[in-house]
């Protein structure tokens, strides 16, 4: 076979990711080229001030903030480290920076959500699923245009597809570390979380192998990202939180009360 016969052969495989991701690209340009002060407002603005008070790691692990955890200051303060590197910052360079990359991560966490899963379906349950229909999970404007207005939304939805596919091909440590890391970004997926260890565990107690070789790992992966922070803000207010419980308790009220969920946490 000839390099272009090969080159042909592979665009055919991969045609729909690479039809999904231009026409994600085009969603996110469009939601780009709204100006920064009409993207940059709200909760945006929030994360930015939280993460311009973290300034080492230990901060960045046990920092407490009014109405939600610390990971996504996290990583918007690691971003203007790694910028501080190549000279000044401004506020369009970061947050051009933060869009790009939270855009590039949300790619690759559903490129390889959906090529394991979709290969899990067909393995398992001999189904062949339309490979067109992975149009709609690239295409989907919420998740592609969250990334533009700097909110934790689509990254935790990402990291909650990567423990998905991670399950599926039994990475069970890393399938652990992105469930923690999803409710470390928003602290309504906690309680998904322990559901989800404690299956584990009890499944795990009734099989010593499954508890070696899945239960554990997972168990610990989640450990590991989400302990610190739930220890920390468990030890100021005395109940299980990411962020500042009476803050949290006082919206939640307050929406009940209008006839709303609060979704800030």
């Amino acid at each position: 076979r000839t390099v272009s016969q090969m080159m042909r052969e592979q665009l055919d495989r991969f045609r729909y990711e690479i039809l999904g991701t231009l026409g994600a690209a085009a969603l996110f340009a469009w939601g780009m080229s709204y100006p920064i002060e009409d993207r940059f407002l709200g909760d945006a603005v929030a994360y930015m001030k939280a993460s311009m008070e973290i300034h080492d790691p230990l901060q960045a692990l046990f920092q407490i903030n009014p109405f939600y955890p610390n990971a996504f200051p996290s990583f918007l303060a690691l971003v203007r480290w790694v910028l501080t590197l190549f000279g000044p910052i401004t506020l369009g360079k970061f947050t051009l920076v933060v869009a790009v990359t939270l855009f590039l991560i949300h790619v690759a966490s559903l490129t390889y959500f959906l090529r394991t899963s979709y290969a899990w379906i067909r393995e398992r349950a001999s189904l062949e699923l339309w490979p067109s229909t992975k149009l709609l999970f690239y295409l989907y404007p919420g998740l592609i245009l969250y990334t533009t207005v700097l909110l934790t939304d689509t990254l935790a939805a990402d990291s909650l597809m990567l423990c998905f596919a991670l399950g599926l091909r039994k990475r069970w440590l890393t399938a652990g570390l992105a469930l923690g890391a999803c409710a470390w970004l928003r602290q309504a997926y906690l309680p998904l979380a322990a559901w989800f260890g404690a299956f584990a565990l009890v499944d795990g107690a009734r099989n010593w192998k499954h508890m070696r070789q899945s239960a554990a790992p997972l168990v610990i992966g989640i450990v590991l990202v989400i302990a610190g922070p739930l220890f920390s803000c468990a030890s100021s207010f005395g109940t299980v939180c990411l962020a500042d419980a009476r803050t949290v308790q006082a919206a939640s009220e307050e929406g009940r009360r209008a006839g709303l969920v609060t979704a800030r946490v």
